[in-house]
């Protein structure tokens, strides 16, 4: 990951993408579409009042409990941290590689 300089000569942290899935609510009852989109916004907020950093892009899926973020490190550790946060998943999935052939051939179609 390349980082960039920020205006005041500082190299600016690497940003990274998750999801972050919460935990349900009390008796492990589904959350309705607001509730879930509520609890996600109080998890930014929470982390953003610790850290003073501001995520770069943010997603919420109210209907699956979850949201996809987008910032510095230090801003995804203080996500993980949130009493409301079950799982943080790296969002970084690389092309796979394909196999070399073992020799080159026509196709016949």
């Amino acid at each position: 990951m390349a980082t960039s300089t920020t205006k005041q000569g500082k190299a600016a942290p690497a940003l990274v993408e998750a999801v972050v899935v919460l935990r349900p609510l009390a008796g492990d009852s589904l959350p309705s579409p607001a509730q879930s989109k509520k609890m996600a916004s109080a998890v930014l907020h929470s982390a953003t009042e610790k850290t003073g950093l501001q995520p770069a892009s943010s997603s919420i899926f109210e209907n699956l409990h979850s949201f996809s973020v987008r910032a510095s490190t230090e801003f995804i550790d203080a996500l993980a941290r949130c009493k409301e946060v079950a799982q943080v998943l790296p969002n970084d999935a690389a092309a796979p590689e394909l196999i070399a052939p073992v020799r080159k051939r026509p196709a016949t179609l």
